[in-house]
């Protein structure tokens, strides 16, 4: 935000370290889960690998075959991250523009910004979004456990 005082710089950062703290909990959680699938991926690879009877070709696709579900779940989370982070960042792009408009509206007989009047506002705006969004994180992980392959 372009606009921010010391309060709430500091509420976004805390909001950011928050939410990152909780999307690194999720993903630990979640690499636990994938560790049979990349374990079966590896042990499929091995197979591929002792058996001398597979030519170049076949032997290349049957070490592809075997990475597929690895790649399916990634793809999941991939995206699964990446619309997590895009609703986050919308989530806080218009608490900067109601910052913006607020900063309009309170003003101080100077005419600068009445901050003191802004701030609870947008404090409260940002911490709306990090709590609405790690509630997210539980939807996101079932999303992600239903993608593993069994």
């Amino acid at each position: 935000m372009a606009y921010t005082g010391e309060g709430i710089q500091r509420s976004l950062n805390e909001a950011q370290s928050r939410m990152n703290q909780e999307v690194n909990k999720t993903l630990e959680a979640f690499e636990l889960m994938l560790r049979p699938v990349l374990k079966k991926s590896f042990q499929c690879q091995i197979q591929c690998c002792d058996n001398t009877d597979l030519k170049a070709e076949r032997f290349e696709n049957c070490i592809q075959g075997c990475l597929v579900p690895v790649q399916t779940v990634h793809q999941t989370l991939n995206y699964e991250a990446k619309s997590m982070q895009d609703r986050y960042m919308r989530c806080n792009q218009a608490c900067e523009d109601e910052m913006k408009d607020l900063m309009q509206v309170y003003r101080n007989s100077d005419g600068s910004p009445q901050m003191s009047s802004i701030e609870p506002k947008i404090v409260a705006c940002v911490e709306k979004c990090t709590s609405s969004h790690v509630e997210l994180l539980p939807v996101m992980m079932e999303r992600l456990r239903t993608s593993i392959p069994k």
